[in-house]
């Protein structure tokens, strides 16, 4: 069995929230900041997704077939001060999903 390892690391923005993560459309964790939680997944193509409140992350695609492990960074890259215009303009690149390669 392979795992994803999600990390999120200290921020000012949404400090007090967790972050609902989805693997391929099906909720399998709430990540807090400051921390890190694994999932185990299977071998293949997998669909991740962050969501806060009505706001998520583009999609990340991932490919564990080669791999056992892929670690991915969650985090909200937004100032305060930009958070209503990206709320109302763009709330699907809300939080930001990346793979440490």
């Amino acid at each position: 069995m392979a795992s994803i390892v999600f990390h999120r690391a200290n921020g000012w923005v949404d400090r007090w929230r967790a972050y609902r993560i989805l693997v391929d459309g099906v909720e399998v964790a709430k990540l807090k900041r400051n921390r890190s939680i694994s999932v185990d997944a299977t071998a293949q193509e997998h669909v991740l997704l962050a969501k806060v409140d009505w706001c998520s992350s583009p999609v990340l695609v991932v490919d564990l077939r080669t791999r056992d492990q892929i670690d991915v960074d969650v985090q909200n890259p937004h100032s305060a001060w930009s958070l209503s215009k990206v709320t109302s303009e763009s709330p699907n690149e809300y939080l930001r999903l990346s793979s440490r390669e």
